[in-house]
């Protein structure tokens, strides 16, 4: 049986997690304002409120990654407004 390591974490998880806790804070705070700002648009929120808004989701990741967040530290929510489905008619 081979042996297997696992890397140590960089950081405390702990610390991860009160980071994602208070992202999440700050998006329960500045949600209204954001959705009414950013309809039918991808965002993220950090500890320190919103970073991002985008159409491509793939383009939201690389503008708060840019801004140097990670993604284990980051909320991401698609701010659905309009009346179409997101699904087309399932009926």
């Amino acid at each position: 049986m081979a042996a297997v390591s696992i890397e140590k974490r960089k950081e405390p998880f702990a610390r991860v997690r009160r980071e994602r806790d208070d992202a999440w804070d700050r998006l329960e705070e500045e949600y209204p304002r954001v959705k009414a700002e950013h309809p039918d648009k991808w965002v993220a929120f950090g500890k320190d409120g919103f970073i991002a808004a985008n159409d491509d989701l793939f383009a939201l990741v690389a503008a708060y990654e840019e801004k140097g967040y990670t993604g284990e530290r980051v909320l991401i929510r698609f701010m659905h407004v309009s009346t179409t489905s997101l699904w087309g008619d399932l009926a």
